[in-house]
């Protein structure tokens, strides 16, 4: 299970929840969101790439995050796509 919390969509902040690959079917369910503030709509965007594309994806990942390990660049959940990167 993944929480997501609110955060700012910018190069200095991220997303609350970081690249992964679901082992397994998943569902993706909103429970509830809060807009932060009255005059702005609240919304929720996955990233969702296809199983094909998952070691072009790795070597991205280790070419241009600089990812060095431990295991997979995936599966290690230490790497948030950022607009820039996306």
């Amino acid at each position: 299970m993944y929480f997501a919390y609110t955060t700012k969509p910018d190069e200095c902040h991220h997303g609350s929840t970081k690249l992964h690959v679901d082992l397994t079917d998943a569902w993706n369910i909103k429970l509830w969101g809060a807009v932060p503030q009255p005059d702005q709509a609240g919304y929720t965007l996955w990233h969702i790439f296809l199983a094909r594309d998952a070691a072009l994806l790795r070597k991205f990942i280790i070419e241009e995050c600089a990812f060095t390990g431990p295991g997979d660049p995936i599966h290690s959940q230490h790497i948030y796509l950022t607009p820039e990167l996306l």
